[in-house]
């Protein structure tokens, strides 16, 4: 017994599916972090913006409400001519708030005005249109006091023959002291009366629809005022790219946690399930199962499928969905194969030998059809039970004759030996007509999920119908598989096909039972 087969293929296979899972996790580690980044930075960005606009927003307000009282406290003083009393009176109410930058009496009359900054002078507002009329406030915006200043804009508010000057540079100073890359304005009506830092740029309302900018705009419940605030998109994906850097080491380290664990997770697991599969094979924990193949028109079994069933050292049954595949996987198929073969055919060898009629039909992989040594030791085991060839049967998916010349090289030998040729799950795959006809075939087995179909008005219950066209075309015998109701098998039957296997008439059992089963046929 040979165990130690390496197949490099297999090998490969496994190891490019390894290379392609790391990558993967390594991918999907980079994608996460950048969505996690990418969502709280954002958030931060959102956050930071609603911060700063109702902060921005409160202050101007209680700028506005100060504005109104100072302006009906300067109205309430008994200011008749700029004497030096009534500058005193401006100036203490100039210094007693900290938003007011002048205070100021307006001599109507003369057009004068008593300054609490520059004394008596002209009006220089005399026959200036205000910007805005407010209930019974003027507002005249982006007056300059000191020209020397880039953004030294003042408002000027008016009620009755009070005024006060409002910088409103102050309103933004605090917040910004560490958040240079935020940009706002103050607009009445879409007008811009101030701005955090100069810039010529239109109104920021303007932008709100444009992918360059993250804008937020509040609107002010004292007065026809708005607060914007915006940031540039160019500095948020600079912040990304910033705190994708910071992140970089912990990326790296996760992914190569995550991959170290998938690794050996992998190899443990591999490891261990290979094992198990040498150790039994070492054991012979596999054994041959029989499920029986009727002839419904006559009721009587014709052969049987050879079946494998594991049933390892603990006890424990192993579907063949999970070992098969994984035979395949780790080059073992073939040895398991042979034990298949060797144990069937010394279970139910003898009772073939007596009646000739009835034949085994055997599964075999890809690599079991190419194998020399499975061809000789069905040849052996043929005549060791004194067998004739037809009496065994070849079963192949037609998955296994992608490569159609290899196939038909390998078929032919069985197919001149006198082993007949089936092709398993038919329809399931991608075979034609034009395909099949070259291949040295002597019947196609109905896949279960078109016996399903039977009797139900469906795309699958047609296909059934071209698959049994396609086998009268081509010559072929057919088997049902799945057969599992009496409508099924009526239906298969009033189509032609009367051969078929299913739960119907037996599950798959042991040798001694099959042999049993056939003797009680009738």
């Amino acid at each position: 017994m040979n165990l130690n087969n390496n197949h490099w293929f297999s090998i490969g296979r496994k190891y490019c599916y390894l290379t392609i899972s790391i990558l993967l996790i390594w991918m999907i580690t980079f994608t996460l972090f950048y969505s996690v980044i990418l969502f709280n930075t954002k958030n931060k960005i959102n956050n930071e913006l609603d911060e700063y606009g109702v902060s921005l927003i409160k202050k101007f307000e209680v700028l506005l409400i100060n504005a109104e009282k100072a302006l009906d406290e300067i109205n309430n003083l008994s200011i008749s001519s700029c004497s030096n009393d009534s500058l005193h009176e401006l100036k203490l109410l100039h210094f007693k708030d900290f938003f007011i930058q002048n205070a100021v009496w307006v001599n109507k009359d003369d057009n004068k005005i008593c300054s609490s900054l520059e004394g008596e002078r002209k009006d220089r507002l005399e026959n200036t249109q205000p910007s805005l009329l407010f209930g019974s406030v003027k507002y005249w915006f982006k007056r300059r006091i000191d020209k020397n200043h880039p953004n030294s804009y003042h408002i000027v508010m008016e009620k009755d023959n009070a005024r006060v000057s409002m910088h409103l540079k102050i309103v933004f100073d605090s917040y910004l002291e560490n958040r240079s890359y935020l940009i706002a304005q103050i607009l009445s009506e879409n007008r811009v009366i101030s701005m955090s830092k100069p810039m010529n740029i239109r109104p920021l309302s303007s932008l709100i629809n444009s992918d360059d900018w993250r804008i937020k705009k509040l609107v002010s419940d004292y007065g026809p005022f708005s607060v914007i605030v915006a940031r540039n998109k160019y500095d948020i994906n600079q912040t990304i790219i910033e705190e994708m850097k910071r992140s970089f080491k912990l990326m790296i380290l996760t992914s190569a946690i995550l991959s170290f664990a998938f690794y050996f997770g992998i190899k443990k697991r591999s490891r261990s399930f290979k094992f198990a599969l040498i150790e039994g094979l070492k054991k012979e924990e596999f054994i041959p199962y029989f499920q029986p193949i009727m002839d419904a028109k006559t009721n009587s079994c014709v052969g049987a499928e050879v079946l494998t069933r594991w049933k390892s050292s603990d006890g424990d049954m192993v579907s063949p969905a999970i070992f098969i595949p994984a035979a395949e996987r780790y080059g073992l198929i073939t040895e398991l194969t042979k034990q298949i073969i060797e144990k069937a055919l010394k279970g139910i060898g003898p009772f073939l030998s007596k009646y000739s009629e009835r034949y085994i039909s055997i599964n075999l992989s890809l690599e079991d059809l190419n194998d020399d040594s499975i061809y000789y030791l069905l040849v052996q085991e043929t005549a060791r039970y004194k067998l004739l060839p037809e009496q065994i049967r070849i079963e192949l998916t037609e998955r296994q004759f992608i490569d159609k010349e290899c196939s038909i090289s390998s078929l032919n030998r069985y197919k001149e030996a006198g082993y007949k040729i089936y092709v398993d799950d038919f329809g399931t795959g991608y075979s034609s007509l034009a395909y099949l006809k070259d291949l040295p075939l002597d019947t196609l087995k109905i896949d279960k999920v078109f016996v399903d179909s039977l009797g139900q008005k469906s795309v699958t219950s047609s296909v059934t119908k071209h698959i049994i066209d396609m086998a009268n075309t081509l010559n072929l015998e057919l088997v049902a598989e799945g057969v599992e109701t009496e409508e099924q098998s009526q239906h298969l039957q009033e189509l032609g096909v009367n051969i078929m296997q299913g739960w119907l008439y037996s599950k798959a059992i042991p040798a001694i039972d099959w042999i049993l089963f056939c003797h009680s046929e009738n």
